[in-house]
């Protein structure tokens, strides 16, 4: 007998459809999709592991991964396991913030596709090598950090969004722009904060946009010297509740049961697109229907099999995106 899996858009989970921030939630595997905010990263993405948490490379060959931008803020690790690989295309940057540190165990290794190894675990008595910021890796080599970012944050306040961040170490550091984008790739200036010159004590800083985008707003802290060069550091985001709402349930639900999709607008829509990932990052179920002013029900049958998924709908510019467990 087939059941329902009621799906209704009621509250306020919204993703670029393009670049997505990925952040580690708990420490825990790369490949576990219980790791992340919102699912395991993949090509163009930026990752962020966040103070006081150790993500962990256990898969044989992770990657190789175009476009992306990892992040390891003061105070958090990656850690390679042994004979494990995490490899990036020649286009990634890994950033290692104030003490954050990269690490492989005995012949675990991280390097790009060209063929620039960055770390590899000995073999020898002391298993575990490690490399410890402030550090920018390329597939050109390692490169000092003109400032020790300790860390930046962004946080939705009352319809604005604060920006805040702090420094341990400047050297000569002109200013910082703050730059804000929709789709977490084309970004454009919103404001500039006069840096300290030369610090070696902990600095705080902050600037409050105030026209945030609807749903959700990506931020990047770029820094510049006295003498022009400049650097991109974090990567941020914060949702703005918008009178369109998202919520699923209920989650978890059974495989082969009817999806509806329930999805109240505004206005009226040329159409959306609702697919749901599985933990490769594949499109296992796709449906585009055209949606009108108030309350609109989609239905489309499954055959998911037992897992973790993530379900995707596309309304014009805007994306939501929910959980779904199926057991």
């Amino acid at each position: 007998m087939k059941r329902t899996l009621l799906i209704f858009l009621f509250s306020s989970i919204a993703i670029s459809s393009r670049a997505d921030l990925k952040k580690v939630s708990v420490t825990g595997n790369w490949t576990s999709n219980e790791t992340w905010v919102s699912g395991a990263p993949g090509n163009g993405d930026s990752v962020v592991v966040p103070t006081g948490l150790i993500l962990t490379v256990n898969a044989n060959n992770l990657g190789p991964f175009s476009g992306m931008r990892i992040t390891v803020e003061a105070g958090a690790e990656i850690i390679i396991g042994g004979g494990k690989k995490l490899e990036l295309e020649d286009d990634g940057i890994i950033y290692l913030l104030g003490n954050g540190k990269l690490s492989a165990e005995n012949h675990g290794s991280l390097g790009f596709i060209g063929g620039t190894e960055v770390i590899q675990g000995s073999t020898g008595p002391a298993t575990t090598v490690t490399l410890t910021g402030p550090l920018k890796i390329t597939k050109d080599g390692q490169f000092p950090l003109p400032i020790q970012l300790v860390f930046f944050s962004a946080k939705e306040e009352g319809g604005k969004v604060l920006l805040t961040w702090a420094t341990g170490v400047e050297v000569n550091n002109d200013y910082f722009s703050i730059e804000r984008s929709l789709d977490g790739i084309s970004f454009e200036v919103i404001g500039r904060i006069k840096g300290a010159g030369t610090s070696s004590r902990q600095l705080n800083y902050s600037f409050l946009d105030e026209k945030p985008f609807e749903d959700i707003s990506y931020y990047r802290l770029k820094q510049t010297d006295y003498d022009g060069k400049f650097e991109y550091f974090a990567l941020g985001s914060a949702n703005i509740r918008s009178k369109t709402q998202f919520s699923v349930y209920p989650s978890p639900a059974a495989s082969a049961e009817m999806v509806n999709v329930s999805y109240f607008s505004a206005h009226q829509e040329e159409g959306a697109i609702i697919n749901i990932y599985n933990a490769e990052g594949s499109i296992v179920l796709s449906k585009t229907q055209s949606i009108s002013e108030g309350r609109n029900l989609l239905s489309f049958e499954n055959n998911l099999s037992t897992g973790l998924y993530l379900l995707r709908m596309t309304v014009g510019r805007h994306s939501y995106t929910e959980k779904v467990i199926i057991q």
